[in-house]
């Protein structure tokens, strides 16, 4: 990632140690992390997980956000999930516009079903994204193309 940049990394309580390892070691400075309050309960044997943690990490010094936002974001989770990690679009587009400006590049190193790519791309932000599952990738690739076709004009 380019100088002077944020970065969000959701994760679940478990993998909080690694990725955080893995989030200083690859230059950044964790800043907060937020969490994502979803409307339903995941499984499990002890408690029943209502919600995802996030980093919210910088490298360099970019400005701070216009304004400020909650660690506490409440938002629905996807009804028909074509991922199983799937997030909302608003959700995204709370924090990629929080965090980015117009023509900025937005980077998701796993895309799962295109999500950030189409909340980017709404808010006139480009894209990389990466996925490493051939099927997700061709549902990813399809599903940004059907949310553009009709509208292109209003987006590129």
């Amino acid at each position: 990632m380019k100088p002077d940049t944020f970065l969000v990394s959701f994760m679940s309580w478990a993998t909080i140690p690694a990725f955080e390892k893995a989030i200083r070691t690859a230059g950044f400075q964790i800043k907060s992390m937020p969490i994502w309050v979803k409307n339903n309960f995941g499984i499990g044997y002890y408690t029943r997980p209502q919600y995802e943690p996030m980093y919210l990490a910088i490298k360099g010094n970019p400005a701070p956000p216009e304004t400020a936002i909650s660690d506490v974001l409440n938002y629905a989770r996807v009804v028909k999930q074509v991922h199983t990690c799937e997030k909302p679009i608003p959700l995204l587009q709370r924090l990629i516009t929080t965090f980015s400006h117009e023509g900025d590049v937005i980077f998701d190193g796993f895309a799962g079903g295109g999500t950030t790519a189409i909340a980017a791309r709404k808010l006139r932000r480009k894209y990389i994204c990466f996925e490493l599952d051939k099927n997700y990738f061709d549902i990813a690739t399809l599903r940004i193309e059907n949310e553009f076709a009709q509208a292109s004009f209003l987006y590129d």
